[in-house]
Formats: C-alpha cells, structure tokens, sequence
C-alpha cells in the first residue's frame, strides 16, 4: 500500500510542476475552431459543436475534455466570428483547465474556388485543483494508510490567465481531369504569449503550440449501375509541437453520403517505434440533410494503444456532434437595413457577395474542410 501512496504522491508532484499540455482531439476536423481559429467561419451559415474526449477511462485519474462552440460565417462583410468552451479534467487530484475563447477570421476571396481564412482568438481560461483529492505525505502511517489532517497549504487556490491563438487557412478547388478536388492546407499558433500557469507561483510557462495540417478530397465514381455513386478518398496530416512534445497524426477517410469511416495511426515520430505509446485511431460518423438547410454530423472514434499502455486501460473514446444552419446570417431578417436599399435589395447583395465565398459541395461529400 505504502507503495501505491508513494506512486500517487510522485505523479501529484508531477502535475504540479510539469509544464502543461493542450488536449490532443483525434477527431480534428470536427472541432475545427479548436484545431485552427482561422477555420471560425470556413463553413456557411450558423455551425453549433459539441465534442467529449475520454481517455484511459479504466485508469484512477485519467483525461476528461468537454468543449462546446458556435461559429458563423458572414460572407456579406468577409468575416467569421466564433466563441468556444473548454473543460479539461485530469488526475486523481481533478486538475482541471477551463476557458472561453472568442475567435475571428478574415476571409481573403480570390475566387469563389480559392479563399484564404486568417484566424486570431483571445480566451480567458482558469486553472485550479482540488486539493482535498489530494494525499500528502504527513497524512500517511506505515500500518494505518492515510491518516487525516495535514500540514499543507495550497499557495493558491487557481490561475488566470489571457491567452492569444493565431492561424491561417487555405481552402481551394482544381481540377484533376473531369474531377474536382478539394484541399486545405493551414497552420496555427497557440498560447502566442505563453501565460503563465503556475499554482505555486514558479513561473512556469504555458509553451506555444504550432500545428501544421493539411488534407485533400479526391473523388471516384463506382457502380455505374447504381447512379455512379461517387466516394471521396481523404487522406490528411498535422502536425503538433508543443514544448518538448511533438506528435504526428496522418491517415485517410473514406466518405460516401452519409457515412464516412476513417484510420488515423499517431505517433512522436514520423514512423513506428516501441520508444512512445502510439494509437491506431479508427473512426466513424453520418452527416445528413435534417432539412433543407440544415445538417447534424454524428462523430465517434476509439483509438487503440498500439505500445506503451495496453487496452486494459480503457483506450480512447470521443464523441463529436455538429449541426449546421447554412441560411443563417447576422443580416438575414433585414438583409442590410435601409442603408443598403431596404429588405429586397440587402438580401440580393448579401447572396451575391454569398457566392463568391469557397464552399465545398462535393456530391457524397462531408464538410470536413
């Protein structure tokens, strides 16, 4: 038992002088405003969010991420505006992480094929633990366990701190003979003035993480005898580096209206090793027309411990939900107000600065990017 203690107490110790780690999402483009501000508004319409990451949920003191957002896009004025929540619960001692962040994009249109996203986002987070979770070593007896009372006392009970995000997002369309591909390639930086996050007052930093992603929608049609169906092979990477942590994710979907199911492998390293705990993501969602102008994505992936950790640690389980309104408009009731010429003539113009905006519409397609 005084074993176990002895274990509790170094990884209590290691939480509160490590410096922290973001949440790593397997399922990245389906928290877009989380992966890169610059995606705050790549989709047209009203987009709400809900994702769950459970991870090692067998293991005492494992992860927990919650976040919820919203983002619009407003082609009338070339920009996005988005707002997100965050929880992120870890170790027996209930560390948790959580803030509001307020994000915004500026959509640079070179075409209707080809548009630019430049994100920036600010968040409030706090930062606090539990401290009656948590055992100290005065509170120990070599026969009786814990023993209450303690002689520790918390410096600070949590941290604030402001934080800034960064990022910029390319989304096109070409050509590739009679086919039309779709690509995205971005890359984002978080934590720009990397707050500190300290519980005791060490200075320890919050460090900056970059992230490098990219993806791209290849069309194939199959079964001329059943209306050629089309399916989309999607293979994608990013790329995350964060303080001393690096991970790679790369892997590919395959998307046919509504299904889409996918394989993720993810690592420290470009390749395989028994060095690191790698995962083997799998992944499987619907996206589906609720109605004419609104569609809900279903999400949920498991990844498996290929080393390090086996599955009797209850693997990684997340769960995404997206719905989307693509009517919605902040200018959509009075289409610009009479300074713009009144209701009939507000909507004409906003419809038409609408179109030339980049919007993925593949047949059998999900809107990934």
């Amino acid at each position: 038992m005084i074993r176990i203690f002895t274990t509790f107490l170094f990884m209590v110790g290691l939480v509160l002088t490590m410096k922290g780690q973001d949440p790593s999402l397997s399922q990245f483009y389906n928290h877009r405003l989380y992966l890169n501000p610059a995606f705050t508004g790549t989709q047209s319409g009203l987009t709400l969010g809900l994702h769950y990451k459970n991870q090692w949920s067998t293991v005492p003191g494992g992860f927990t991420t919650y976040s919820a957002w919203v983002d619009l896009q407003e082609p009338f004025i070339s920009s996005g505006f988005g707002l997100m929540l965050l929880r992120d619960q870890e170790g027996s001692g209930s560390l948790v992480t959580q803030g509001i962040g307020f994000s915004y994009s500026y959509i640079v249109r070179f075409s209707d094929k080809f548009n630019v996203n430049i994100g920036l986002r600010t968040s409030y987070t706090q930062k606090f633990i539990d401290w009656s979770k948590l055992v100290f070593s005065d509170q120990l007896h070599p026969i009786d366990g814990i023993v209450n009372g303690t002689n520790a006392v918390p410096i600070i009970e949590r941290s604030n701190l402001v934080d800034f995000d960064a990022g910029f997002v390319a989304r096109w369309q070409m050509d590739l003979g009679k086919k039309e591909v779709h690509s995205n390639i971005g890359f984002a930086v978080s934590h720009l003035n990397e707050p500190e996050e300290s519980l005791q007052y060490i200075g320890t930093k919050l460090p900056r993480r970059y992230t490098f992603h990219a993806g791209t929608m290849i069309p194939f049609s199959f079964f001329k005898n059943f209306g050629k169906r089309q399916i989309y092979l999607s293979p994608n990477i990013k790329v995350d580096y964060q303080g001393d942590i690096q991970v790679y994710s790369y892997g590919l979907y395959v998307i046919s209206s509504p299904i889409y199911v996918g394989g993720f492998y993810q690592n420290r390293t470009p390749g395989f090793d028994f060095d690191n705990t790698n995962f083997l993501t799998i992944i499987g969602g619907v996206e589906t027309n609720i109605s004419k102008h609104t569609t809900l994505n279903v999400g949920y992936s498991y990844d498996i411990n290929l080393t390090g950790l086996s599955l009797r640690a209850g693997g990684v389980h997340e769960i995404s939900m997206r719905i989307n309104f693509d009517s919605a408009s902040m200018f959509g009731i009075s289409g610009g107000g009479a300074k713009y010429g009144g209701r009939r003539k507000g909507k004409h113009l906003r419809n038409k600065n609408k179109a030339k905006c980049y919007q993925f519409k593949g047949r059998s397609a999900v809107s990934f990017y």
